[in-house]
This record gives C-alpha cells, structure tokens and sequence, in this order.
C-alpha cells in the first residue's frame, strides 16, 4: 500500500509540473501573438504565403485610444470595412465556411460587420480575403488610405473611434469604398 501510495504522490507531482510546463507555453504563445504586424508576406512554401494581420481592434484600443470610451469602439472603422468586403463577396472561402451564418444575417442587416469582426476576436486578416479582397485591402487598407477617408468621413467627431456603429455610418463607409474600389479597377 505505501509503494502505490508514493507512486500516486510521484505521478501527481508529475502531472503539477507537467501543467505549469504548459501554462508556460500557453503563456509564451499568447506574447507571440502580439507582436508588431508584418506588411510583408513572406513565402512559407513555394507558391504560399503566412496570413498577414492588415489591422486588429487591440493596436486602437491599446494605443492612443480616446480614455474613457468603450474598447468596442476600437472594433468599429475595421467592423465596416470587413462588412463592405462582405457587401461585395471579396471574402476567403474559408471566411465563408467559417462565417456563413453570420454573412448571411449581415446580408439580412441582423447583424454589423463590426460584430461579426468581434466574433474573430478583432482580427482583419489575409486568409479572410479572396484574392481580389487581398490585393484591393494590400493598396487602400494598408496604405493608410482608408483610415484617413474614415476620418475626413466623420468631421464632427473629435476621434474616429467615436463613430457609432449604426447602418446609417456604414452606409457613409460603403459609399466611399465603393467608389475608391471602382476607381482601383480602373487603374
């Protein structure tokens, strides 16, 4: 009895280290997660390419964020962004697979493109885009472009994260990327 009660201490204390080994691990995975974004892809395999953050709602409201307002407002100018891609079917097949539900209460105005950029944790990725989706984001999203729109869109608000997520705004946005995409097919 004592040699399989000392071997049931041994394996507990096994398993009590093996848990903070992973807690470790879990936590390491977590900080890698919140480095700086890459504006570059790079080539994982030939032909490939990793999944590149274009934004997250964590670089608004960690950063200079008006104090005060709620962190869902670091969520709304990318929120209608992602609602005009899906306006426009310029998601992943993947984005659909996974969101197909969401995309069609979207559709139906159940539901805001920022909600359903919370429900990815506030993440606009490449692996979301269809290659047109990607390749327009890569020239007006990433370059700056759209933020500044967004901001000389709303000229009565002392920040653009006090835009309101309403349908009324959204339609604002979607104009103005309407006609920004037009003109980049153009070109």
């Amino acid at each position: 009895v004592y040699n399989i009660f000392k071997s049931l201490l041994d394996w507990r204390n096994r398993l009590h280290k093996l848990k903070s080994i992973l807690l470790i691990i879990f936590i390491f995975l977590i900080f890698q997660g919140n480095e700086e974004p890459s504006l570059v892809e790079e080539d994982k395999e030939e032909g490939e390419h990793m999944t590149m953050a274009y934004d997250k709602a964590e670089w608004h409201y960690e950063g200079d964020f008006p104090e005060g307002l709620d962190e869902d407002q670091g969520f709304v100018h990318t929120g209608m962004y992602l609602g005009w891609v899906i306006d426009n079917n310029l998601y992943s097949k993947e984005f659909k697979k996974v969101s197909s539900n969401e995309i069609t209460k979207f559709k139906q105005s159940l539901l805001s493109g920022t909600e359903i950029y919370m429900n990815w944790d506030g993440v606009l990725a490449s692996d979301m885009l269809s290659k047109e989706g990607n390749d327009f984001t890569k020239d007006y999203y990433d370059s700056g472009t759209y933020f500044e729109d967004y901001a000389d869109l709303f000229p009565d608000v002392n920040s653009v994260y006090e835009v309101n997520d309403t349908l009324d705004n959204y339609n604002i946005v979607k104009n103005k990327l309407n006609e920004r995409f037009k003109e980049w097919k153009s070109e």
